[in-house]
């Protein structure tokens, strides 16, 4: 593992594009601190090297600045600052990440590389994920509850939970879709985009994840909307079909959203509950980022004898750790990417619809589930961001 970690990052070291390309790939397959390391390694060869960084008029590059800056204040606040320092390295390896789409990405080439990379690993992820689920492997039994929907197996992939496998086939799905529908494909694209559509969508079904099911329907209604609309018509009746076409046990799953009786619902809202309180009373800075001041404060607003790693909604996890000016940069990074993705899409219709269904998608999953607990997903999110900038800079030039 490390002799293949070296070789790894003495090509990143000659050449600092291939980072991009090298966490695209590897993302699900490495631990956030190998991928860390990495990112550090490319981003110092980047500045050695003289290389130029993104223009100044790059608003998104200056929000995740700001956005790590409020990040670091909260952590030296916290009441652990050594684990929360330990944490916030992780936010600036994803503003590396940003810094680095931003300076390599140089032509539509370099973009297409690495969507594909990433599709790849996700076509990677989904295949093993079915042959868990194929293998019947055991379920964590706070996962489920039985008495609602009788769910016997969730895949995790090369993920740690279901709905972190979830996030990150969301993340990605919509670049695969939006290829079928995009009129300048082949038959043979569309072809090879169905089937990589249908294996990361299985897979995700396979997950039983009520948040990752709501946030792949956003994002691809997002795409059906932009590129294929006159389909709409035929929403209704999916609707009306679907309780006589979906499997009894995704059809409870789906149920057991709104029913308050599900052990994994009520526990959610007891801990937003708690979680609104610990953000009310430290809404400046928060509690410092990751688990360790999570775990420290939390007890103190604990709703009865509910446990809690995390607050159960990404949303409302950057609020309690990094308070409200992190919150709010989280939602201006995010408001200003969907603006560039949905601005003139027609010109670049094939990065700008799965980029912006992607986002909406990670935002979606993000109201209901701490989306970055696996943290490897936040360098994801960085990706999306990454990519729908150097795609409205090729494509529409790029702008104040």
């Amino acid at each position: 593992k490390w002799a293949v970690l070296g070789i790894l990052l003495v090509h990143v070291w000659v050449r600092p594009q291939l980072a991009v390309y090298a966490v695209a790939f590897l993302l699900p397959f490495l631990p956030i601190l190998s991928l860390t390391y990495l990112l550090l390694v490319a981003m110092v060869a980047h500045w050695l090297q003289g290389q130029r960084l993104a223009s100044r008029s790059s608003l998104l590059r200056t929000l995740a600045a700001l956005f790590c800056l409020v990040a670091l204040a909260a952590a030296f606040a916290s009441p652990d600052k050594l684990p929360s320092l330990r944490y916030w390295r992780y936010y600036l390896a994803g503003f590396f990440l940003l810094a680095l789409l931003l300076d390599t990405i140089q032509t539509e080439t370099h973009l297409a590389r690495v969507v594909s990379w990433a599709l790849l690993a996700a076509m990677v992820v989904a295949g093993f994920s079915v042959w868990e689920y194929l293998g019947g492997a055991a379920t964590n039994l706070s996962w489920v509850d039985i008495r609602v929907a009788a769910v016997r197996t969730r895949v995790v992939g090369t993920f740690d939970n279901p709905n972190m496998l979830a996030a990150y086939l969301v993340a990605w799905l919509p670049f695969a879709a939006a290829r079928i529908f995009d009129k300048n494909s082949t038959i043979a694209v569309r072809l090879t985009n169905l089937f990589v559509t249908g294996l990361l969508g299985l897979s995700l079904v396979l997950t039983f994840s009520r948040g990752g099911w709501l946030a792949a329907a956003a994002a691809l209604f997002v795409v059906v909307t932009l590129q294929a609309p006159r389909l709409l018509w035929a929403l209704p009746g999916l609707i009306l079909l679907a309780p006589l076409v979906l499997p009894p046990i995704i059809w409870q799953r789906l149920l057991s959203i709104v029913n308050l009786e599900d052990t994994s619902n009520m526990v959610r809202l007891y801990v937003w509950d708690s979680s609104f309180q610990m953000f009310f009373h430290n809404w400046i800075l928060g509690i410092g980022q990751g688990l360790v001041p999570f775990a420290r404060v939390y007890p103190i607003f604990q709703f009865g004898v509910v446990p809690a790693l995390h607050a159960h909604s990404l949303i409302l996890q950057l609020a309690v750790e990094g308070g409200i000016f992190l919150l709010l940069f989280f939602l201006w990074i995010s408001l200003a990417t969907w603006r560039i993705a949905t601005t003139r899409w027609e010109k670049a219709p094939v990065w700008a619809v799965p980029s912006a269904a992607a986002l909406l998608g990670q935002l979606v999953h993000g109201l209901f589930d701490h989306t970055w607990y696996d943290v490897r997903l936040m360098l994801a999110f960085w990706l999306l961001v990454g990519l729908t900038l150097a795609a409205y800079r090729l494509r529409l030039g790029e702008t104040r």
